[in-house]
């Protein structure tokens, strides 16, 4: 759960240094690290969120008195 959280930080940073490559290059003073530092944290956010995925959530338990009664009219 931390790893995830961690690489969704990692994919902010990354697109913040991103846009400010795109802003630096709009005042005719590109700022390449910008870029390339922007890139490398979106690559290790998205390894990062992927690499450990959320758990899937458990059942609520809503209509279960319905999932009863047809599991009850199948027998």
């Amino acid at each position: 759960m931390l790893i995830n959280r961690i690489g969704t930080f990692f994919v902010w940073i990354g697109f913040g240094l991103i846009g400010l490559f795109v802003v630096s290059d709009i005042a005719h003073t590109p700022v390449c690290g910008f870029l390339i530092f922007g890139v490398l944290f979106v690559s290790a956010g998205v390894y990062l969120w992927m690499r450990d995925p959320f758990p899937k959530p458990q059942p609520t338990g809503r209509f279960r008195l319905f999932r009863s009664a047809k599991k009850q009219d199948k027998k």
